[in-house]
């Protein structure tokens, strides 16, 4: 599987505080079968301070058997101050950005207008909660945008509202890929979440949110827009577990 959002260099951002933690997290993604994980730090840290832990780390990630690969995560007041260098995901067209709390309109849809990449919103489930596939339709109508969704959302990790955010995403063709946003070695959960999706859905389709759209993403290819096929008994299974 491919990780493209994670907070694994140490002391740099929020994510890993130790060399330690990092060396943790890289045995989690062994053990989760994950062989590619994009080091996504917050970009309030300096571009050389980023590249001095990115390549420590990288390094410690190849005796793992894990190819780390650069990015940053933005947010759009930094992406835009940063226009210049921006970093993108494994040095792909793609943009990871967070849209934090602002108002999905039309003010915003027209900032985001002149990026010169392709954007991948992180997380919106936790952001946007009844309103997440409201604001998806629009700013997918509007931009290539689309749309990463935490392992741990599916999961409940983040609260009811963040878990049926994601759900609703996912069954509307809004969930482009799916990742950790690994803060420590108890966000790394995408087997558990990979598991949970296919006791819903078939292994193809669940394989598209790991593995194809990411690897897509890298190669420079837009994502495929996937909705799930949902038979009347995975609706009602869903309904009473999640909703």
């Amino acid at each position: 599987m491919t990780d493209l959002h994670s907070h694994l260099l140490f002391d740099v951002d929020d994510g890993a505080q130790t060399e330690s933690v990092t060396r943790e997290m890289l045995e989690k993604y062994v053990r989760q079968s994950v062989s590619v994980v994009a080091a996504t730090s917050h970009s309030s840290i300096d571009q050389p301070e980023y590249q001095h832990a990115f390549d420590r780390v990288a390094a410690i990630a190849a005796d793992f058997g894990v190819r780390l690969l650069p990015g940053r995560e933005y947010s759009l007041a930094a992406a835009e101050e940063q226009y210049a260098s921006l970093q993108t995901l494994g040095n792909s067209r793609f943009l990871l950005i967070d849209l934090g709390r602002f108002s999905v309109n039309s003010a915003l849809s027209n900032r985001l207008r002149d990026f010169p990449h392709p954007l991948l919103f992180a997380h919106p489930e936790r952001l946007w909660g009844e309103k997440a596939v409201e604001n998806a339709r629009f700013l997918a109508g509007r931009h290539e945008g689309f749309f990463q969704l935490n392992s741990g959302s599916f999961l409940g990790k983040y609260g009811t509202a963040s878990r049926k955010a994601a759900w609703a995403l996912l069954n509307a063709g809004f969930c482009a890929v799916i990742s950790s946003d690994a803060h420590d070695v108890g966000d790394i959960t995408l087997a558990e979440c990979r598991k949970l999706l296919e006791s819903y859905y078939d292994t193809e389709t669940v394989s598209w949110f790991f593995e194809r759209n990411p690897q897509r993403i890298l190669s420079g290819k837009s994502p495929r827009r996937i909705v799930p096929h949902r038979s009347w008994l995975t609706r009602i299974r869903q309904k009473i577990r999640f909703f």
